[in-house]
């Protein structure tokens, strides 16, 4: 049962860091966009990063919504799952063979 208990939580580490990982590529990206946009308008290449940061706010409140809003997807998906799921047990269960 340990073995078990180890894998799992072992599972959902590895889990967590890949979606973390996910995250902080996708604000890079993010940021990155907005300081070449800033570079092209009016900013030098030197302010324009700093002022990306401050324009898209900070960075761990932007990662906190991001995984705040992948947690209710997940549940949502979930929910859709196990209704279908019951809808599927309970037509088989209807049918006669």
């Amino acid at each position: 049962m340990r073995f078990l208990r180890r894998f799992l939580t072992r599972l959902l580490n590895w889990g967590m860091r890949q979606t973390r990982r996910a995250i902080e590529r996708q604000i890079d990206k993010y940021v990155g966009l907005q300081a070449s946009e800033n570079a092209w308008a009016v900013f030098t290449p030197v302010e324009a990063r700093p002022q990306a940061l401050l324009n898209g706010g900070d960075v761990a409140t932007m990662k906190r919504d991001s995984q705040a809003e992948r947690a209710v997807l997940f549940i949502y998906n979930l929910l859709g799952d196990l209704r279908k799921a019951c809808r599927t047990m309970r037509a088989v269960s209807i049918d006669p063979v």
